[in-house]
């Protein structure tokens, strides 16, 4: 069990790292850092997570930021929520609202 969480560490740390997503040079140094860490304790490095692992973990991954982004929207005020939908051309306020009439309806 330890051993498949580990691979899962070192799958999303190595998409972190090659997607470039990170800009800021500490945490890339920490992500690289922790990365060296889990090669080290891991025991059986030559092997993978196959397809369906790695299926499940993206699933798993897309639905947990999902979830934060959903979070954070609701910490949103209505203004800032219009500043972002000008700002990067998407729509928020409109699924909220639809969301209120049908909790009204109800």
């Amino acid at each position: 069990e330890n051993q498949h969480n580990l691979k899962q560490y070192k799958v999303l740390i190595n998409r972190l790292l090659n997607n470039n997503n990170i800009k800021n040079k500490p945490s890339i140094k920490y992500l690289e850092k922790f990365l060296a860490q889990l090669n080290k304790i891991e025991t059986h490095s030559s092997q993978q997570l196959d397809q369906q692992q790695l299926e499940e973990l993206e699933k798993r991954r897309k639905d947990r930021v999902e979830e934060i982004q959903k979070e954070h929207l609701s910490y949103l005020s209505d203004s800032e929520k219009q500043d972002l939908e000008q700002q990067f051309g998407i729509q928020l306020l409109s699924n909220d609202i639809n969301d209120n009439d049908n909790d009204n309806d109800n």
